[in-house]
């Protein structure tokens, strides 16, 4: 096994690597370890549990696939994260997580094998990029630990025992292409501001010029891209793209730059490289900005303090916000941690917010904690904006 002297911080996981290697143990299930397992299996079960996710993965040599990807309630399994895999761990049968600092462990139970990678990619300049020795390192390790890899390895594509996914792609008259197809609700099913915007085919948009704020969570209950909604509704003219940390496909643990939607070949304009507010260059030919993008629940995932930019942006342009809202992961019930205090606000602490603070996006802006954003852009109660703002 890998150990090591210094500290995990990941952004859910925070301990001591005199803890680490138990807690991982635990993980996969192993009640031998120092202390014996301190998770009960059913809990360990839930928690690496596959699910596929309608998205981009990595194949057993770190390349690019169609998906779908998987991901457990806990960590990734195979999707574009899982470079920290490496070659030689097997792709369907083992998980970790990756952290922006370079952080990152790796878990192997049918092998009852881990490793734990410690780096700083943000020192001294925040300019570093570990993705390629992550990848690199783990091989290395996994093939220290288990031998080189077999000749033909059988997890190319993946094994995992559950139903395939099939997300369908916009009709644009290519040939093979199909139509969008979008499941409808059954009485008590969650909406999010999505699946309500498309039961109402679209109405608060039609006749507007859209700049929408998405990144790759931006998806309807089937799968289908808000991109590619917003695209191809009729009477909407979508006009160009904005995104958020880690890019519109979430995978970059860098500034980002500006790009082009290779789908759409619409301009992504980034709000997290030199520009993190929209100026009113960008936002020229638009009177609708729309924001459809999955927070986590904890108080410094930057995406509520895009939200608040954004709405600073457009209410000194005049145009109109539309927030997409959806549920808290982590439920809307629990608070816990400090309220961060107004001298220590921050893009990553913008507004004064416990640290899990039990909201969605838009119930945060609309509870007191950003006021004067709310009422510079044009937002107030009884306007379509408001109506699907929440999801139902």
């Amino acid at each position: 096994m890998v150990k090591l002297t210094n500290s995990v911080g990941l952004p859910f996981l925070r301990f001591s690597t005199r803890h680490s290697p138990r807690s991982i143990r635990s993980t996969s299930g192993n009640s031998i370890s120092p202390g014996g397992c301190h998770l009960k299996a059913s809990t360990v079960a839930q928690w690496i549990h596959p699910h596929p996710v309608p998205a981009p993965a990595l194949d057993q040599q770190g390349n690019r696939t169609d998906g779908p990807a998987m991901r457990t309630y806990g960590f990734d399994i195979d999707t574009l994260y899982a470079g920290i895999r490496g070659e030689r761990f097997d792709r369907a049968t083992t998980l970790g997580h990756t952290g922006f600092t370079g952080t990152a462990f790796w878990i192997d139970p049918p092998d009852d094998c881990y490793f734990i990678l410690l780096t700083n990619s943000v020192h001294p300049e925040g300019k570093g990029n570990v993705l390629r020795l992550r990848h690199q390192v783990a091989t290395v390790v996994a093939e220290a630990l288990l031998g080189p890899a077999p000749t033909t390895q059988p997890t190319t594509e993946p094994a995992l025992n559950m139903a395939t996914v099939s997300v369908d792609s916009p009709s644009r008259g290519v040939p093979g292409e199909r139509p969008i197809q979008h499941t409808l609700a059954r009485k008590g099913d969650i909406l999010t501001g999505i699946d309500v915007l498309i039961h109402n085919r679209f109405a608060p948009l039609v006749g507007h010029k859209i700049g929408l704020v998405t990144n790759h969570s931006g998806r309807d209950r089937d799968g289908n891209r808000t991109i590619d909604l917003l695209a191809h509704a009729p009477g909407v003219t979508l006009v160009r793209l904005f995104s958020p940390e880690h890019g519109i496909d979430g995978i970059l643990d860098q500034k980002v730059a500006n790009d082009v939607d290779a789908k759409t070949g619409l301009k992504i304009f980034s709000l997290y490289g030199p520009t993190q507010k929209p100026t009113p260059q960008m936002l020229e030919g638009i009177d609708t900005l729309v924001y459809d993008i999955q927070d986590a629940g904890a108080r410094f995932y930057t995406y509520i303090t895009t939200l608040g930019l954004c709405m600073q942006a457009a209410g000194a342009s005049h145009v109109r916000v539309v927030v997409l809202d959806r549920p808290n992961p982590i439920n809307g019930i629990t608070l816990e941690g400090n309220v961060l205090e107004d001298n220590f606000t921050s893009f990553v602490g913008q507004f004064p917010l416990p640290v899990r603070h039990a909201m969605t996006i838009m119930k945060k802006m609309w509870r007191g904690f950003a006021p004067a954003t709310i009422a510079a852009s044009r937002i107030s109660p009884g306007t379509a904006s408001a109506r699907y703002a929440y999801s139902r």
